[in-house]
């Protein structure tokens, strides 16, 4: 099961992924942590250097300048030369697009495509959290359901 590290300022995407990650497929490590682990998720610096990794696999991060040393780096942001983007966005969602293959942390393949997404908020968080959940082996059909339950919550009766 994947470890997965969040560094932080990243507000909304840890009760995200706490409400929606397979515990299956991995686990949240605590704030802080500094040891070894399979994914590192950063969190968009508007300008700012990386922070120091930690030892990973697989970096999940927005373009950053400088080089990030990890054997396996995927971008998220609205860049077309990143590799998780989204090819339209309005107030109830995105089409989030994966402009090419990716291997997940349990070795299978993504091939390009495009997936809608009921989503909401910054859609930073919403790629940032989308890729997290692909990238430990949550199905892209499985995405949709997800993100719908987790940024659409049915209100307690």
């Amino acid at each position: 099961m994947p470890a997965i590290i969040l560094l932080e300022p990243f507000p909304r995407l840890r009760p995200l992924l706490s409400a929606s990650l397979p515990p299956a497929l991995g686990t949240l490590a605590p704030p802080g942590w500094t040891g070894e682990t399979d994914l590192l998720v950063l969190a968009p610096a508007r300008g700012k250097a990386p922070p120091s990794c930690p030892p990973c696999r697989v970096v999940l991060a927005p373009e950053y300048p400088g080089a990030l040393s990890a054997p396996a780096a995927v971008s998220y942001g609205p860049s077309p030369r990143d590799t998780l983007t989204f090819s339209s966005l309005n107030s109830r969602g995105m089409v989030l697009s994966l402009q090419r293959e990716v291997v997940t942390l349990t070795g299978s393949r993504l091939d390009r495509q495009e997936l809608p997404l009921p989503c909401r908020g910054d859609p930073l968080t919403a790629l940032a959290w989308a890729g997290t959940l692909l990238l430990t082996g949550v199905s892209p059909g499985d995405l949709a359901p997800l993100a719908a339950k987790v940024f659409f919550p049915t209100p307690p009766r």
